[in-house]
């Protein structure tokens, strides 16, 4: 078994990662202050979906980290090309499996608030 290593920066601007799938945990753990380069608060959303809610929080809250994690590539990358349009280089969006990016990944002082916030349900006119 590899060394666990922590992920001190990225290694461009961008500010999305892809996290492999669950059975291919990779030897690393997250801190996000090295990761964003400041020791701000960190704020991460968990399901992030098309990322409306929590690019809204960072355009809102400049000075606080945002990180936005959902398990569906087409959601991570509408959220990332929001992120990216409005410039936000506050916010990382990540690509993974919420439980194993807490389980394996995240430092857990390395985060500061945690939201899950539910959708409303899809709505259909011929349901009752």
């Amino acid at each position: 078994e590899a060394p666990m290593k922590t992920i001190t920066r990225m290694e461009d601007e961008d500010k999305m990662m892809v996290l492999p799938p669950k059975d291919e945990v990779l030897p690393i753990k997250l801190q996000f202050h090295t990761v964003f380069k400041n020791r701000n608060l960190t704020k991460l959303e968990v399901c992030s979906g098309l990322g409306d809610w929590v690019t809204y929080h960072a355009r809102k809250e400049r000075r606080t980290n945002w990180v936005s994690v959902d398990i569906r590539y087409e959601r991570v990358f509408q959220t990332w090309a929001k992120s990216k349009l409005s410039n936000l280089s506050n916010m990382l969006v990540i690509a993974a499996d919420a439980h194993v990016l807490f389980d394996k990944y995240i430092t857990p002082e390395s985060l500061t608030e945690v939201y899950i916030n539910f959708p409303e349900p899809p709505s259909n006119e011929n349901n009752e």
